[in-house]
């Protein structure tokens, strides 16, 4: 029985004396987590940063080109429309 006592209070005397390292290697597994976790958030808002920003100019630039299509329609509707009159009266004549 003293055997038993005796390995027990050593058991948790090494326990006691190796708490501190236990504790301290789940603070730095801690930090290191939330380094990754901080890391991660950061990396994924530049991406979504980046993103949008693309996207604006995409959408920019779709303005752009449906303004140029528009004037093109609109000079070569002009044209179409003097080729017509230009045909006609070249007709009547």
């Amino acid at each position: 029985m003293e055997a038993l006592v005796s390995e027990s209070i050593s058991k948790s005397i090494n326990v006691q004396q190796e708490m501190p390292l236990l504790v301290d290697a789940y603070m730095s597994m801690v930090s290191k987590q939330n380094t990754f976790y901080d890391q991660m958030t950061k990396g994924v808002e530049t991406l979504c940063h980046n993103v949008y920003a693309q996207y604006e100019e995409i959408i920019l630039k779709s303005q752009v080109c449906a303004s140029n299509v528009r004037e093109g329609m609109a000079v070569i509707e002009a044209k179409a429309s003097q080729d017509y009159e230009n045909l006609r009266d070249a007709f009547n004549a």
